[in-house]
């Protein structure tokens, strides 16, 4: 069974992913002003590149977005032979205007991935205004597929496309219609909405969740959400159970997610039979050891080896897909003088990968016997929104450690709003304290103040390495104790 975990309580959204109770993914969404996934932007074709069948686009950010000719939807509207030989010089001119919708975010690299065809998710469809295709979930029998296939062709208007989702069959065609025009209304309005902004801007901003759940809608799941308004609008989208988290403790720490996340932050993962792994990042790869450490096994060594390495290829799939690590990526695993043993781990490790919805290549033992294998980077690594570990290099790191240390304040103070205290006193790092005087961070801190039942004191603790709770009472009490200080 699946769960979905949406918690949007804090500034920070954050949404996880579990398979029978263990954490598959989690993403991790910040206020800031790079472009999301699903956003649709009307922006301005900067530079056509022949050479790469591609264009850069001009969305209003520091970095020009970019675009294959395959996401164009003149090139979707070709005939296969007319295809073979298209330039995107033919489809696209610098200065155009154009209509995109981000697929993939910038990284530190590169611009946001565009398409220009649009998607519209709805409870029982995907519907694209342009990309002629008609797709129908595997999860019905071929006699439905065929049924619902021709429906869409009926149904679609000139080069429009749509995928159709297993929920079709019990909702039926005259409601399914229904949900179609609605999103055919939705993309009108867009296209009004478009025509009153300038070039570029932002003109569609999905809430942060709805990309996750166009990814995972072929999933059977359960979605426990803590805000009622976003409750209602995931009840549109997903046909399965939506439940509301009531408690007073924030969502991740009921379901202990929190836990987790401290363990994903950390270079060494602990295996149950008391091996370990070590995930060393550098800026070309990342590479894992695998270490043997007290398991010693009740039998001959090779055997030993081969159960370590087994056992640790499961957990690497798991960190993989958690962190989100992309790239190339290299497993020292213990060695093996067995041909036989190392091609057992390399079949267990495509068996692992082919659950991993991001594309990755195996590429098996080198000759120096390390194994080799690179992963798509679909995201930022879940790291970069973790606080460091003291094993980690915090010169480098220093930033993203105060911002997520700031991000987990925020989750602690609002978890105390049910709190009967008059006053809370929170001691911070001096780091802390200096990020807080910067523009986006003192507004959050001004929504404390404003919106915290109790008074809240904020104070520097020289030599702090993260903040504290220091006394719950009354505004007497905490103003005395900080005078004493």
């Amino acid at each position: 069974m699946h769960h979905i975990l949406i918690e949007a309580r804090g500034i920070e959204k954050r949404i996880a992913l579990l398979k029978n109770k263990v954490l598959l993914e989690c993403h991790i969404f910040r206020p800031d002003n790079h472009p999301k996934s699903g956003q649709v932007y009307k922006g301005r074709v900067q530079k056509v590149l022949p050479g790469m069948q591609a264009a850069f686009i001009d969305i209003g950010m520091e970095k020009n977005g970019f675009i294959h000719r395959d996401e164009i939807p003149a090139f979707q509207e070709m005939s296969k032979e007319k295809q073979k030989n298209s330039s995107v010089s033919h489809l696209v001119r610098q200065g155009e205007e154009i209509i995109v919708q981000v697929i993939k975010e910038e990284n530190s690299e590169k611009g946001a991935r565009l398409t220009g065809i649009l998607s519209y998710s709805g409870q029982n469809l995907v519907y694209f205004p342009t990309g002629s295709y008609i797709g129908v979930s595997k999860k019905m029998s071929e006699t439905e597929r065929e049924d619902w296939r021709e429906w869409g062709e009926s149904a679609k208007h000139g080069s429009e496309g749509m995928v159709l989702r297993t929920s079709c069959a019990a909702a039926g065609k005259e409601a399914v219609l229904d949900e179609l025009n609605e999103l055919r209304q939705r993309h009108q309005e867009l296209l009004n909405a478009a025509g009153q902004k300038k070039t570029p801007s932002l003109i569609k901003d999905e809430p942060f969740y709805v990309p996750l759940l166009k990814k995972w809608s072929s999933i059977e799941s359960e979605i426990t959400v803590d805000d009622t308004a976003i409750l209602k609008q995931i009840k549109e989208l997903h046909t399965g159970s939506v439940n509301l988290h009531r408690g007073h403790e924030m969502l991740f720490e009921h379901w202990n997610i929190e836990t987790e996340l401290v363990n994903a932050g950390n270079p060494q993962v602990h295996l149950k039979n008391g091996a370990s792994l070590v995930f060393d990042h550098t800026e070309a790869l990342t590479v894992i050891d695998v270490n043997s450490a007290k398991f010693t096994g009740k039998s001959d060594r090779q055997k030993t080896v081969l159960h370590v390495n087994l056992a640790a290829a499961e957990e690497i799939a798991r960190q993989l897909r958690l962190r989100g690590i992309g790239g190339m990526i290299v497993i020292d695993f213990i060695t093996m003088t067995s041909k036989e043993d190392q091609l057992k781990v390399t079949e267990r490790m495509k068996a692992l990968m082919k659950e991993d919805p991001v594309t990755t290549n195996l590429h098996g033992f080198s000759a120096m016997g390390v194994f080799e294998m690179t992963r798509k980077k679909e995201r930022p690594p879940l790291r970069q929104f973790l606080p460091v570990q003291k094993s980690e290099n915090t010169d480098e790191r220093e930033r993203q450690h105060n911002e997520a240390l700031f991000f987990q304040l925020d989750r602690n103070i609002r978890s105390l709003q049910f709190d009967e205290s008059e006053a809370i006193w929170f001691e911070l790092p001096s780091s802390l304290l200096a990020l807080g005087k910067e523009a986006v961070y003192k507004l959050i801190i001004n929504q404390w103040l404003e919106e915290m039942p109790f008074k809240l004191y904020l104070t520097e603790r020289v030599g702090a390495a993260s903040f504290s709770l220091r006394h719950k009472g009354t505004i007497a009490e905490i103003e005395k104790r900080i005078s004493n200080e």
